[in-house]
């Protein structure tokens, strides 16, 4: 299986986690982000930066990362109306981290219906498995951002 990420900064650390809430974890819990589709990375970055058309930034990078064992992933039991509270997304996140029972947990998109990310468990002992691909730098097309 092949995830998707787009980030200034590669790698598989989760550092960023660590800094800054999220949609599925309280800082500082380390934990990576990505997505089943480059698109679908796309729209993440794009929900949770400011971007102006006059600052795209010009640091970003289209990251693939290999998966060997799609097997390794949980999918959890979400309540009704999921999306409208992140504190039940990261109390959910929040627990799996802790418990360091799969590397992927896999979690439906909030800004985009019928499409999942994956959260990367950096601390679990597949993540040593996992390949990440530089694929080059990525742009956003201004049209995106009017």
């Amino acid at each position: 299986m092949r995830l998707w990420r787009i980030s200034a900064h590669p790698g598989l650390a989760g550092i960023g986690g660590t800094f800054a809430n999220g949609r599925w974890h309280t800082a500082p819990r380390a934990v990576t982000y990505a997505a089943e589709h480059p698109a679908l990375a796309m729209v993440e970055v794009l929900a949770r930066m400011r971007i102006q058309p006059d600052n795209i930034p010009r640091s970003l990078r289209l990251l693939a990362i290999d998966v060997a064992d799609a097997g390794v992933s949980h999918e959890p039991e979400l309540p009704a109306g999921w999306h409208a509270n992140e504190p039940t997304t990261q109390a959910v996140g929040n627990a799996w981290l802790s418990s360091g029972s799969t590397l992927l947990m896999r979690v439906p998109s909030s800004v985009l219906p019928h499409a999942f990310n994956f959260l990367i468990n950096p601390a679990h002992a597949s993540a040593r498995k996992l390949v990440e691909v530089d694929l080059g730098p990525f742009w956003f097309d201004a049209r995106l951002l009017r």
